[in-house]
């Protein structure tokens, strides 16, 4: 009682502090957006509350201050990038209703399990594939019991040593942190990246333009993390441990017709995500698609006996509501920070302190990325975006590439337990010792600023 008082308590004292302590020494709106972030990050870090009341700050806390009006405080928890986001939860939600998720996993065993290794590209091509869709916390709860039970049937036929164990967990935590950056709507990040970009230029991105991009960066980590994962000494499976192996994907029901179903439809969203923009229809768009996708879900019938829909209202408590309040609190103060002029102030900071452009990159890149590890992505990505954009000048192509690279680093938290839930979920199983996580994150982290440095240098000389 008396810790969590203190850890309430801790969140407006830092905001108090540090008001004081910048008001005399830069304009009043900036010390004040400053001191809420402050806030903010203190709350999100000691879990005082749940991160989406946390999330709610902004719009108390700013027009209180005078720094906006009520109405632009909230005008960004409406953007229509969280509608997306709530299509793709939605089409998400009738997927793991339904066990679909569960059979592709088992389903991609059946054709990767003729050795060890091949075990290994089965678990992370899974996990990897789920994530581009799901909340890489689901895919991550769902890949351990399948992994769990795997290990258990390749002990009774092969000896599976401590560090496979802890490579095959660490590999779920990884691959689901990695398929985020694959799609639009993969992880938070992207789409307030995605967001701030439509506000700025009144242009959307689409889910094809950030694939075209952030699936081949994803395929080259995916391969990293399995070349570093990897047993260093392969394991060929008899017939008889195959044959095991199959029997856990033969021994789930036939399909039935609402996992034909919602296949169908999941399957047709995709499809015209990547068709819209070739459209000449403005209300097609990646948003009214996943939202149309969710409304259908809730109107057709499922065809079994129960006469239930594919989705019933009452799935939807299982929904992380609170993470679309995240993403309206990460944009509004990525606004503040623009409105402010505390990005202005960012850039020059860096523009002055760094007089080569490759080291400006790496800089920028490197504090997103161990930055992520102790905060959270969607505030670390509100907090960059406005910097990108300084950064790139007003150049719509470059900050293009350089909002991107921001988004997608800020998914790259691959050392502590408390970086990502994935990462907390693979280490709860107690297989996965702290150190090992922190050495492998470690090379991640350091191979993830060298990819989007060498992208972001590349795509920049490719446009000056």
């Amino acid at each position: 009682m008396i810790k969590n008082l203190l850890n309430i308590l801790s969140g407006f004292i830092g905001f108090i502090l540090v008001l004081v302590f910048l008001e005399k020494r830069i304009p009043y709106p900036q010390a004040v957006v400053i001191s809420m972030f402050a806030w903010m990050l203190i709350w999100w870090t000691n879990q005082a509350v749940h991160y989406a009341v946390t999330s709610l700050l902004p719009i108390i806390v700013l027009p209180i201050f005078g720094i906006s009006t009520l109405k632009e405080a909230t005008t960004q928890y409406s953007n229509p990038v969280i509608y997306l986001f709530f299509g793709g939860f939605l089409l998400a939600l009738a997927v793991e209703k339904w066990g679909i998720h569960k059979r592709l996993a088992l389903w991609m065993l059946t054709l990767f399990n003729r050795n060890l290794l091949s075990v290994f590209w089965a678990v992370m091509l899974s996990t990897y594939f789920l994530s581009m869709w799901m909340s890489n916390t689901a895919t991550a709860i769902m890949m351990l019991p399948i992994c769990s039970a795997l290990l258990a049937i390749l002990a009774n036929s092969t000896a599976i040593s401590a560090s496979i164990r802890e490579s095959l967990y660490l590999s779920v935590a990884f691959s689901a942190n990695i398929g985020g950056i694959a799609t639009l709507i993969g992880t938070p990040p992207n789409l307030v990246f995605s967001g701030f970009y439509n506000e700025k230029f009144q242009s959307p991105i689409t889910f094809y333009d950030w694939f075209l991009v952030g699936f081949p960066i994803s395929l080259i980590f995916l391969t990293a993390v399995f070349l570093l994962l990897r047993p260093r000494k392969d394991v060929t499976f008899s017939p008889e441990l195959r044959s095991l192996i199959k029997n856990e994907y033969k021994s789930l029901d036939e399909m039935n017709s609402a996992q034909k179903r919602v296949l169908v439809i999941f399957a047709t969203v995709v499809a015209l995500w990547f068709a819209a923009p070739f459209l000449n229809a403005p209300y097609v768009n990646d948003t009214s698609v996943a939202l149309s996708g969710g409304l259908v879900l809730f109107l057709v019938n499922s065809g079994l006996r129960d006469r239930s829909k594919l989705l019933e209202w009452g799935d939807t408590r299982d929904l992380s509501w609170g993470i679309l309040l995240l993403f309206g609190a990460g944009l509004t103060m990525a606004s503040m920070f623009d409105k402010t002029g505390l990005s202005a102030v960012l850039s020059r900071f860096f523009s002055q302190s760094f007089q080569s452009n490759l080291v400006l990159i790496l800089f920028l890149v490197a504090f997103t990325v161990f930055a992520t590890e102790c905060m959270s992505n969607v505030a670390l990505t509100g907090l960059m975006m406005p910097v990108a954009l300084s950064l790139a000048q007003g150049n719509l192509q470059i900050f293009i590439y350089t909002g991107m690279a921001v988004a997608m680093a800020s998914s790259c938290a691959f050392m502590l337990p408390i970086a990502t839930p994935p990462n907390a979920v693979v280490f709860s199983t107690g297989q996965v010792r702290i150190l090992e996580m922190a050495k492998k994150g470690f090379i991640l982290n350091i191979l993830s600023i060298l990819l989007f440095s060498l992208v972001l240098s590349y795509a920049l000389k490719s446009l000056v």
